[in-house]
């Protein structure tokens, strides 16, 4: 592992560009740099995904954004376990990101070329399994529809070794729809132009004649037999050599007689030039190789990664652990970029200030409140003094009598009195937001106040001294539902 590789997995600060936070970058190639990021959501959500970013100086090609945008487009339509999906798109920034589920593994080239290394060949039950797996993801490519219910009559024309990623779980999934071929895509191959790679490319399709789905039967028959033989089965050399033999030549079925004689007539079917000779589907041929060799499971896959590239991806893990447990550990927030994508630092989520609505309920609500006190004291001075001068004037206030027993005749009075200002306040009575006194009414029901006698509102003991003395004894406390809350709405 390179210097730089090691200081980005370990460095403090990330770049963050939208919801995903970069880790360090995974591989490049000549279209686009593959990045592991971490994906952050609410209430601690997170995942890794792997970000297909496209290199900025290919963008200015319009063909490259298109077929970047056709393989967004289509591989996002493709739901199924043998195929990895595009979960997203980012164009910001003048950058050009796809956002993929990140597998851990390797390709199928990177599985054969480590065990020839080592001397070693995968098992043809082994082989057969992740044939079968990319034969069903493939079988739903060519079935997908548009979201209108539309088939779009999808042909991977790239299906090689390098492009079935053989996951640590066991599964094989189809990756790369940039140069698929479907109706109404943006980008459109050019007359004379051959895209895909040469050693596995149907003859149809080197000739640039019409094709379908038969064309990646024929691509995955050449995969299977290098899988079972660990050779090629039109050989190396250069381009023009490889594509006489694939044209002219005739394929050494000798090597599969060898390893697994019982697939020798569907490995030799499928490579068979002429499109009507093969399996009609994917499908055909998937369930046609399980018949003659009983695919191993998903353990022994897992076992053959292993013994591939089972250091790579110890390396691979402790990276990962080395990103994530630096960030926990320092808790410095990512760094902010000033060119390119807009990337933010990770931060809590934001408060948004109180809509000036609800600050003028909040508002409305101390108004009602502030309101009733003084009703209610009005209410207790009439009680207090109406025994004294019922024909005192409502605008001055009497001074403070000694303390004495109420009488009937002074009692039924401050009565009269608490009736006339409660009838009074009420026929004013703003329109507030009460519950049932039950319990019954529901929240946030509006419910305009009703006039209501003194003697159901408020009652004070006339034997209680501090009832005929105190005003404040006799005011009622204010209603709880006019009093401002954060539980209320």
């Amino acid at each position: 592992m390179s210097s730089a590789s090691e200081d980005r997995a370990v460095s403090p600060k990330r770049l963050r560009l939208g919801a995903y936070e970069l880790l360090f970058d995974l591989a490049t190639g000549g279209m686009a740099t593959v990045a592991l990021a971490r994906q952050v959501g609410d209430a601690g959500f997170e995942r890794l995904v792997a970000l297909k970013r496209v290199h900025a100086h290919l963008l200015a090609d319009p063909e490259v954004f298109a077929m970047a945008s056709d393989e967004a487009r289509l591989a996002a339509l493709i739901r199924h376990p043998n195929v990895v999906p595009v979960i997203s798109v980012l164009d910001t920034g003048g950058e050009l990101v796809l956002v993929q589920d990140f597998v851990e593994g390797a390709s199928l080239s990177t599985l054969l070329r480590r065990l020839a290394k080592a001397g070693k060949r995968l098992e043809p039950a082994v082989a057969v399994k992740i044939a079968v797996d990319a034969l069903r993801g493939l079988h739903a490519a060519h079935e997908v529809k548009d979201l209108r219910g539309e088939p779009l009559d999808l042909v991977h024309r790239d299906v090689s070794p390098q492009n079935l990623l053989v996951g640590a779980d066991g599964t094989t999934r189809v990756i790369d729809f940039g140069i698929a071929r479907a109706a109404r895509r943006m980008a459109l191959t050019r007359t004379g132009v051959v895209k895909g790679k040469i050693q596995y490319m149907a003859p149809e399709q080197i000739e640039d004649k019409s094709i379908d789905r038969r064309a990646d039967v024929f691509a995955l028959g050449a995969v299977l037999y290098e899988a079972l033989a660990g050779v090629r089965p039109f050989g190396d050399g250069d381009d023009a050599a490889i594509m006489g033999r694939l044209l002219l030549g005739e394929v050494d079925m000798a090597p599969i007689d060898a390893r697994a004689p019982s697939l020798r007539e569907l490995v030799s079917s499928a490579l068979a030039r002429d499109p009507d000779q093969r399996p009609r589907t994917a499908l055909e041929l998937a369930k046609g190789l399980s018949r003659a060799l009983a695919p191993a499971d998903e353990e022994d896959v897992r076992a053959a990664v292993e013994l591939a590239i089972g250091p790579e991806l110890e390396e691979q893990r402790a990276r990962i652990r080395s990103a994530l447990g630096d960030e926990q550990g320092e808790g410095d927030e990512p760094s902010v970029a000033t060119e390119g994508p807009t990337l933010e630092p990770t931060s809590g989520p934001k408060r948004s200030p109180k809509p000036p609505l609800a600050a003028g309920r909040a508002r409305g609500r101390w108004g009602l409140a502030f309101a009733a006190l003084l009703v209610g004291g009005a209410a207790a001075v009439a009680v207090a003094f109406g025994g004294r001068d019922e024909r005192a004037s409502p605008s001055r206030t009497p001074p403070l009598a000694p303390s004495a027993a109420p009488t009937a005749a002074s009692r039924a009075t401050a009565e009269t009195s608490l009736a006339s200002s409660r009838v009074a306040s009420s026929t004013e009575a703003p329109t507030t937001v009460t519950p049932d006194a039950r319990g019954a009414g529901s929240p946030g029901a509006a419910t305009t106040a009703a006039p209501t006698s003194a003697s159901t509102r408020m009652r004070a003991p006339a034997s209680s001294p501090a009832a005929a003395s105190s005003p404040s004894a006799l005011t009622s406390a204010p209603s709880p539902e006019l009093l401002p809350s954060p539980y209320r709405r």
